[in-house]
């Protein structure tokens, strides 16, 4: 079942009470809203944009968990696997097992399980990019310095996921579905890639079109309206100048009668 997204954060607001459990989305690196869910039971937060958000999990309930990525394209990249933290150690320690053929303490299975480790090669990436983590971090700082203030001064409504964090997204708001169509296609015209994650909104795509929905208003809304702008290490060094003028000239093109 898709649930509506909270208009002001992005985050799932929590209705009904499905058996399954439920999957909050932490959106484009937000801290995952573990007070929010603390009532509930089974919640997995999808929070693998997170890893540079100021986060506190001392409160997380037992049957929670967080699931961070190591993929390329976020901070602190390994080039694929992921980190999960549980609220409670039984439910830690069936998960390793579980992805570690079922083993627990022998070498014997003692359930079902696959062979689901991050391998040598990602450990080793990860290990590398803990060393290099401090610099990382700055870097990443300093480009949101930079697009923040692009933003401020084009008077772009931007998507601050964590105002005390890092991650690596510049998300755009624009008035409406045409503006934000318009902004897409001048940038395009001048080579300049945007992207919208989730589409139209997954209840839109065609392998779930066919999926319960409570009411989506919101995810329609901003599934309309919002761009993914470039965004990287080194933005503001790079291609910051251009990407200015590129934007400024989108705007005042949709602006003009």
């Amino acid at each position: 079942v898709f649930g509506d997204v909270d208009v002001d954060d992005w985050a799932l607001i929590p209705t009904g009470n499905f058996a399954g459990g439920f999957l909050p989305v932490a959106p484009f690196g937000a801290e995952p809203e573990i007070a929010r869910w603390a009532d509930r039971e089974r919640v997995v937060h999808d929070a693998a944009a997170s890893l540079g958000a100021e986060l506190d999990l001392s409160n997380l309930p037992a049957g929670h968990a967080v699931v961070f990525s190591l993929h390329a394209t976020k901070v602190l990249g390994a080039g694929e696997g992921g980190i999960v933290v549980f609220g409670d150690r039984a439910t830690a320690v069936r998960f390793r097992a579980w992805t570690n053929f079922g083993f627990s303490g022998s070498r014997e299975a003692q359930s079902a399980g696959l062979n689901a480790k991050l391998s040598e090669m990602q450990a080793a990436y990860a290990h590398v990019a803990l060393d290099g983590w401090d610099e990382e971090r700055a870097e990443w700082a300093a480009a949101r310095r930079f697009v923040r203030a692009i933003s401020a001064e084009l008077e772009l409504d931007a998507f601050d996921a964590t105002p005390e964090g890092i991650n690596p997204y510049w998300i755009v708001r624009f008035m409406d579905a045409p503006t934000c169509n318009r902004i897409e296609n001048g940038l395009a015209a001048s080579n300049v890639e945007t992207r919208r994650w989730w589409a139209r909104g997954l209840h839109r795509m065609p392998a779930y079109r066919s999926v319960m929905t409570e009411g989506l208003d919101t995810t329609d809304s901003i599934a309309g309206s919002y761009l993914g702008l470039p965004f990287f290490r080194g933005i503001e060094a790079e291609v910051g100048t251009r990407l200015t003028s590129v934007v400024r000239s989108a705007l005042h093109a949709v602006s003009d009668p």
